[in-house]
């Protein structure tokens, strides 16, 4: 009789929880409902153009952030963590799922973001990352449309001192 070995878990099989989307905050940021309790999700691997109150237009932000609104606001998604679970803000950091769906790769292969560097340790899906971020731009997609492209990064926006 061969034992079999069940219930372990390994780094490379982590587990997903379920969790509802309550609120779309930004094109990389969501409020999810989990255990009782709203807390903010920062989703690992991205970087979403950013909406900054002193700056006039911010560029990509509203698009990335209907599209998320659009497809996740009030669902149950599956939300898998990397081996760091929460950021220096006290917001999770993960990857979303909606069914067989990583959310993440999806807002970039849509150009609706960039694939972030890959930041140790949360690295688990940065290949797959930049594969879709290499699609959206030969396929023109977002942000990478040559007729209405995003100028900057996020960070360069980020650091702008804009004035009204």
């Amino acid at each position: 009789m061969t034992p079999i070995l069940v219930g372990c878990s390994t780094t490379a099989n982590r587990q997903k929880i379920l969790v509802k989307v309550e609120r779309v905050v930004s094109g990389q940021t969501v409020e999810i409902y989990r255990d009782n309790e709203t807390k903010r999700l920062r989703l690992i691997g991205i970087d979403a153009p950013a909406w900054l109150p002193k700056c006039q237009q911010a560029p990509w932000e509203a698009e990335a952030k209907k599209q998320l609104q659009e497809k996740l606001e009030g669902e149950s998604v599956w939300l898998e963590f990397d081996r760091q679970t929460e950021d220096n803000y006290d917001r999770y950091l993960g990857y979303l799922w909606q069914e067989e769906l990583l959310i993440n790769e999806w807002l970039v292969q849509q150009g609706l973001v960039l694939a972030s560097s890959p930041r140790e340790p949360n690295t688990k899906y940065s290949q797959r990352l930049a594969y879709a971020q290499e699609w959206a731009r030969i396929m023109e997609l977002g942000i990478w449309n040559w007729e209405n492209p995003m100028r900057q990064t996020p960070q360069e926006f980020r650091n702008l001192d804009c004035e009204l």
